[in-house]
């Protein structure tokens, strides 16, 4: 199997490894282009704030590339937070678990949209699993949701998990390798 290569427009090196970890099974090279900070649209529209971010990079890098965005959707707090997961983390933390209700349940889903725009084309690729928020955050990777999302059917959060453990089960692998077979189909 040949060597593809994709641009992954991004700051974040975790977003990077775990990237790579699920499109190195499709037999694709995974390379970083740093656009600098890429404006976030504010909106609980998944899919639209990837596009934005993919169109964005593209425009500045001027290469086929790929962007992603998380969401983690809490179904006691009407989704939210949402696609603005990252600001509600950064500013809560594991508080995030105090903020549901008594007596409601603990239901999330969490999803990651994976732009892929060549200039031509924009093709946006979706994951989601469902899960629960667990009463307390835990875990020892402190990676945006990771420490308040147990995946249905486990016990643990992904920052329990080891990162191949969580990408084998989680969103990010669905989005990626949707990803994956239409980069490798459209050689």
């Amino acid at each position: 199997m040949s060597t593809v290569e994709a641009y992954f427009a991004t700051t974040s090196n975790v977003k990077l490894e775990e990237a790579a970890y699920c499109l190195g099974g499709h037999g694709i090279s995974v390379q970083k282009l740093d656009p600098g900070e890429l404006p976030e649209v504010l909106s609980l529209d998944l899919e639209r704030v990837s596009r934005e971010k993919a169109l964005y990079a593209f425009r500045q890098l001027r290469v086929p590339l790929f962007c992603e965005h998380g969401s983690l959707a809490i179904e006691a707090l009407k989704g939210l937070p949402g696609s603005l997961s990252r600001v509600f983390y950064d500013a809560l933390g594991d508080e995030i678990c105090e903020l549901l209700p008594a007596g409601k349940p603990r239901t999330a889903v969490a999803s990651a949209a994976v732009t892929y725009c060549d200039g031509r084309r924009i093709q946006t690729f979706v994951g989601e699993i469902r899960g629960e928020v667990p009463s307390t955050g835990r875990g020892a990777r402190n990676y945006y949701y990771d420490r308040v999302f147990v995946p249905e059917a486990g016990a643990r959060t992904f920052a329990e998990m080891s990162l191949g453990e969580k990408l084998d089960h989680s969103h990010i692998r669905i989005a990626y390798d949707k990803l994956g077979a239409h980069l490798t189909n459209a050689k």
